[in-house]
């Protein structure tokens, strides 16, 4: 009797162990345990920091040369430069690396008060001692301390960027075969007699493709807060850069600055055009545009940036590279504000240029009729360039009129030609350090 009760008992182990020949998963799961939530991270300032740094947005078609061009087209225009016998070597690779096209000329009333930002912003794993610690989540936001009536807003965004190299580490691959057959037999008194037979084979195989892929990007705008949201992926940790084109337009002087336009002032071969009897009427004739302008010129446009992040830390199993054998914990964590200079003082300002004599400005009869009570207009000039072609122009025409209408000095001495010589081309931009800058036309600054 005993015989046969100690055969059930093996019996019931042999089946036991078999049901405990499972095997289990080793490279598919995300962690090995249930994480631990650790909220606020104690060591935030320990664990990241967060920077940026604002480029202006490159131009576009304007830049491209024909290196940009596909194969086919490249080979195309070569030829057709190549074919001119006046074309030497040199000419020909100059225009290989000359931009393709003229330059877009300014034309219609100008809006400097609406700017274009690549901002590039940096999440630094300060975790350098913790090689399989990641950050699964990052919100890195911008936001402008005041009202947006009072600083600036945001208007729009573009071209998101965020890039991993890709970097194949193989695969990995693992199997598990378990098989255990085991053949007992009893032999009880009286010639009575059990076996049992046993036979158990679990496999399980895996096979994980190991490899860095992009991250995308999602968000949310408003007028006051830019917020670019990553979520990470297995693998994948969310330290790097990120790039967004980002518009932003700031409170503005709508018409705050009238330029004079006066067409062509010299035809080809430097001569200079007639301001009497024109060869083509057309080329030489007085507009005007306007400018509107940032109301405040002397102020960095700021924002402050801040980071919520949820950082994977691995308390066990981080000297493997798989991270199904982890131990983790997820810290959540918040940095304090850091400020940044999204469009700096000095870029804000915009400058003109006019003629002076003394402390008089060469300008122009106002055209019958017109709005105001002002009698004249000043002559005033979007560029130093465009300043001195003119002054130039005036030393070898010496005009006393254009289109008709006197050049003066307000409020009632007309211009002299003689006058041409003593002008000076002066700056005149937002009045930040209460000095400002003359130039003659040699270019040498003057007090």
């Amino acid at each position: 009797m005993k015989k046969l009760l100690s055969f059930a008992v093996l019996a019931g182990l042999l089946v036991c162990t078999a049901c405990s020949l499972h095997p289990h998963e080793q490279y598919t799961l995300r962690y090995k345990t249930t994480p631990t939530i650790v909220d606020p991270d104690p060591d935030a300032n320990k664990t990241a920091k967060v920077s940026a740094f604002v480029l202006d947005v490159p131009e576009g078609a304007s830049g491209k040369t024909l290196s940009d061009l596909p194969e086919r087209a490249q080979a195309a225009a070569i030829k057709a430069i190549g074919a001119s016998p006046r074309t030497s070597t040199k000419d020909l690779l100059a225009a290989i690396g000359s931009p393709i096209g003229k330059k877009q000329k300014k034309t219609g009333d100008e809006d400097q008060s609406v700017f274009k930002k690549r901002i590039v912003l940096a999440l630094v794993s300060l975790t350098t001692t913790a090689p399989a610690d990641r950050f699964t989540f990052a919100k890195l936001s911008l936001v402008f301390p005041e009202l947006p009536e009072t600083q600036a807003k945001f208007v729009s965004w573009d071209k998101f960027a965020t890039q991993y190299q890709t970097v194949d580490l193989g695969s990995l691959s693992y199997t598990q075969n378990r098989e255990l057959d085991l053949k007992l037999t009893a032999q009880a008194p009286h010639g009575a007699g059990g076996e049992v037979d046993s036979k158990t084979a679990n496999a399980l195989q895996e096979q994980a493709k190991l490899s860095q892929r992009y991250t995308t990007i999602t968000g949310s705008l408003t007028p006051n807060e830019a917020d670019l949201i990553q979520q990470g992926a297995p693998g994948i940790d969310l330290a790097g850069n990120i790039s967004v084109d980002m518009t932003i337009k700031v409170p503005a002087n709508k018409d705050a600055y009238t330029i004079t336009d006066f067409g062509e002032l010299f035809a080809e071969g430097g001569k200079p055009t007639d301001p009497v009897t024109p060869t083509d009427p057309a080329k030489l004739s007085v507009s005007s545009h306007s400018i509107t302008a940032p109301k405040n010129q002397c102020r960095d446009i700021m924002a402050d940036l801040t980071l919520n992040y949820v950082l994977r830390h691995v308390v066990e199993g981080a000297g493997t590279i798989t991270e199904s054998d982890d131990v983790v914990e997820f810290r959540i964590g918040t940095l304090s504000p850091v400020s940044v200079t999204l469009v700096p003082a000095d870029e804000l300002k915009v400058p003109t240029w006019n003629l002076r004599l003394n402390d008089r400005i060469l300008s122009l009869e106002r055209v019958p009729g017109a709005e105001g009570n002002l009698k004249t207009q000043p002559i005033t000039f979007d560029s130093y360039d465009n300043g001195k072609q003119f002054l130039l122009w005036l030393i070898k025409t010496k005009p006393h009129a254009i289109g008709g209408r006197r050049l003066m000095f307000p409020p009632d001495r007309p211009f002299n030609p003689d006058d041409s010589g003593q002008l000076l081309i002066s700056r005149v931009d937002a009045d930040c350090t209460n000095k400002p800058e003359a130039k003659n036309p040699t270019g040498a600054a003057t007090q």
